[in-house]
């Protein structure tokens, strides 16, 4: 079985809103935690935001609506492998070790960049939800490799932006959002949502 996921670096945590927010709606209403904590936001020109893309891919629903709205929360790579990822930040020796991930991640993946030291957290451009957003996963190399999935972006920013309960280990969501991380393992993952050096659970 697979060891208890990695401890995520702390943020302050927040009470799951009675009603299920998702896609544009969810990041608005982090977007307006963030502007209280830290003031006006500034977001992205309209016209650079209508000529951004990711690779080939639109950018989704709720990562356009928060770049309109605030441009320093986080910055996306470009868009890469995870074999290029895992090679180029980790050695060629790591990434053998993660030889049937990479088979089960075949599309491009954007880093967002500068969030961890051993770990990775990145869009994988997969199968977009009912929602039509990104599935987030983590990959951290400390100990033993690992990699998980997150779950959609926009719920992934409302964790970090302090809106939802914050991660307590790695891949941990809100009890209300179990089922959208579920449909993410589903969407691109095999069915699975955590790897652990050579087990899928």
């Amino acid at each position: 079985m697979p060891k208890t996921p990695k401890a995520a670096p702390r943020t302050s945590a927040k009470q799951t809103p009675k009603s299920l927010l998702r896609g544009v709606e969810l990041v608005e209403a982090a977007l307006a935690v963030r502007k209280k904590k830290n003031g006006p936001l500034k977001g992205l020109p309209a016209k650079t935001l209508d000529g951004m893309t990711l690779g080939d891919r639109p950018l989704s629903p709720s990562l356009k609506a928060w770049l309109a709205a605030d441009a320093s929360f986080f910055k996306l790579g470009d868009p890469t492998s995870l074999a290029e990822l895992i090679s180029t930040d980790f050695g060629e020796e790591m990434a053998g070790l993660y030889a049937e991930v990479i088979e089960v991640l075949p599309h491009p993946i954007v880093v967002f960049e500068g969030w961890g030291a051993d770990s990775r957290r990145f869009l994988y451009l997969g199968e977009t939800d009912s929602h039509g957003e990104y599935t987030v996963m983590t990959i951290d190399t400390d100990d033993t490799p690992f990699l998980c999935v997150n779950g959609p972006v926009d719920m992934w920013l409302a964790q970090h932006a302090g809106f939802l309960e914050a991660e307590a280990v790695y891949g941990k969501v809100p009890k209300a959002y179990e089922a959208a991380k579920k449909e993410h393992g589903e969407l691109n993952f095999n069915g699975f949502v955590v790897w652990e050096f050579m087990q899928f659970a």
